[in-house]
């Protein structure tokens, strides 16, 4: 559900190499989140985001997204 994607993000951990951080989504179906920012092994100077859902369902699995800069 679309309503699963917006939320508060708080920081947990900040280190020289990752930032972890909480994702609570406000719709009442909506399971909180892992979301890990780390450096991208493949691209110098960008990111990657992983995405855990505090969920054992199939469609709510583990995912990452690489980050590219713009502007």
């Amino acid at each position: 559900s679309s309503s699963c994607y917006g939320g508060a993000l708080t920081v947990q951990e900040a280190t020289d190499d990752e930032l972890t951080m909480r994702c609570v989504p406000g719709g009442d179906d909506c399971v909180p989140w892992q979301v890990v920012f780390r450096p991208n092994p493949s691209v110098d100077g960008e990111l990657v985001m992983s995405v855990d859902p505090d969920s054992s369902v199939d469609y709510e699995s583990e995912f990452e997204v690489p980050l590219t800069r713009t502007g």
